[in-house]
């Protein structure tokens, strides 16, 4: 609907001003200031300093522009969109190596589709997992798919061993209020201490 557009576009400009400015300001890479804003975001709506880096003018600029976020009234999909849409972002402003790329929402939507139509007891509890998580799009987009449908009770999981982007979607997390989902840093090709998916 169009609210909802209003809404995930409102929260995108924010993430991608605050992304910007703490780029500039900290000579990082966009995705390292995206995972920066979003633990600010998270840690109060306030910005870290270290090492008198922001400077007081950035932080003042950025606090403001953090205050500005209200994302409690969002869905957790809209929040996953604006997420989705720094992400793309991203892209453009940084050269971004293949596995730091977003999932398509088209390929979230076809996994989550795929899994209605070959599940066999679609009113019991499912649990999913994802391997090499990334910033969490194809997770949280499947999750939220089916949740959103009858009320599932789902359980997800992601697992990834890239830090930078493990942050980016913890924080995608947390903002869209996913209790069910759990992100664990570990190696995927490993023996994974996870339950039964």
């Amino acid at each position: 609907d169009k609210m909802a557009t209003i809404d995930v576009k409102a929260l995108y400009d924010k993430l991608n001003e605050s992304a910007e400015q703490l780029s500039k300001s900290l000579d990082i890479s966009y995705l390292e200031a995206l995972a920066e804003t979003g633990e600010n975001i998270l840690d109060n709506k306030t910005t870290r300093v270290l090492d008198g880096r922001p400077d007081a003018k950035i932080v003042e600029k950025l606090n403001t522009l953090y205050e500005s976020i209200d994302y409690s009234n969002l869905s957790s999909e809209d929040i996953r969109q604006g997420f989705q849409l720094v992400l793309i972002q991203a892209t453009k402003s940084d050269y971004v190596q293949m596995n730091h790329q977003i999932t398509p929402d088209t390929l979230g939507l076809l996994v989550s589709y795929l899994i209605q139509i070959t599940d066999k007891a679609p009113d019991s509890p499912l649990s999913i997992l994802d391997l090499g998580t990334g910033s969490g799009n194809l997770l949280f987009t499947v999750y939220n798919q089916l949740v959103n449908r009858n009320n599932r009770v789902v359980r997800g999981e992601g697992v990834e061993i890239d830090d930078l982007l493990l942050s980016i979607a913890s924080s995608s997390m947390e903002m869209q209020g996913l209790e069910n989902v759990t992100l664990t840093m570990q190696d995927a090709l490993t023996n994974l201490l996870i339950d039964p998916v």
